[in-house]
Formats: structure tokens, C-alpha cells, sequence
């Protein structure tokens, strides 16, 4: 018998209305696909991950105003938001249900409302699109660093 769990997300599009989503986690990278149009990559926080088109700045996708603020950084596209704490509140690599105050009531609107198709929502994305072209014009970024410094900047020391 083959049994079919669930795991609560967040997703939040680029343009429009947030909401809380159930994904099938037998296949989570599927599902994250379907959501986000495409393969993707993840943005961590302290206790979530945002899942994001991984060539949605390169493919010119609309400005993600609550996901940048969110994540302090530039991103566009559709996204959705994971927990990554297991029930013991350890950070083990894996997906879990996004914890539950970035799928409140009270979140889902704000990010709805900085997302929405209207003066407040275009104007924020026109902002976020010159920060967005300031990533694409930089380039990738190179910095030279010892071992050490690797592993530190790894465990964000």
C-alpha cells in the first residue's frame, strides 16, 4: 500500500494572491516545479527555505517584492516556502511544513497586498527591477578565500 502524505507551503506569486498550498512530498521537487515553472533553487532563512526559478532573472520573470523582502535579496518569479527545522527544531537538510507564521492570515495579506495588480504592486516591482538589473549587470561573483574561510562563511561565522 503505498500512502501519500502531505507538507504544508506557502506560495507566493510574483503577481497575485498568496495562500497556503499542500504539496505531495512522495515527490516535493516535482511539485516545487510545477509551482515555481521551472528547475529551481532555494534561499535559506532561519528556519524556512524559498524555492525560486533558478533562471528567472536571466528569463526576465516579474520582481517578487514580498520574497525580497522576505529574504533580503533580490528575486523574482513565483516562490514557495518550506520549513527546514524538523520537529526538534535541528536544521537536517530536509523539507518540513512552513512554520506556521509565514502561512498566518496576517502574512498571506501583506504579501498579497506589496504583490497585488495594482499601483502599490507595480510601483514596488519597478523599484525591485533596478536591483534586479544591478545583479544581472554584476555578473557572478568571485571571491578568493583560504579553507578556513570557506567553512566559516559555510557556518555563518
Amino acid at each position: 500500500m503505498i500512502t501519500v502524505t502531505h507538507m504544508k507551503a506557502t506560495f507566493i506569486p510574483a503577481v497575485g494572491t498568496a495562500q497556503v498550498v499542500e504539496l505531495d512530498d512522495t515527490n516535493i521537487g516535482n511539485a516545487i516545479r510545477q509551482l515555481v515553472g521551472g528547475w529551481f533553487d532555494c534561499v535559506g532563512g532561519e528556519d524556512f527555505t524559498v524555492y525560486v526559478h533558478d533562471e528567472g532573472m536571466l528569463l526576465g520573470q516579474t520582481p517578487n517584492v514580498f520574497a525580497s523582502i522576505l529574504t533580503n535579496r533580490p528575486l523574482v518569479g513565483d516562490v514557495v516556502i518550506l520549513g527546514n527545522r524538523n520537529p526538534q527544531g535541528e536544521y537536517d537538510g530536509e523539507d518540513y511544513d512552513v512554520p506556521a507564521d509565514l502561512c498566518a492570515d496576517e502574512f498571506l495579506l501583506t504579501a498579497s497586498m506589496l504583490n497585488a495588480d495594482n499601483e502599490l504592486g507595480q510601483g514596488a516591482r519597478e523599484a525591485l527591477a533596478q536591483d534586479v538589473q544591478r545583479v544581472l549587470d554584476r555578473g557572478p561573483v568571485i571571491l578568493p578565500m583560504t579553507d578556513d574561510e570557506f567553512f566559516a562563511y559555510m557556518e555563518g561565522k
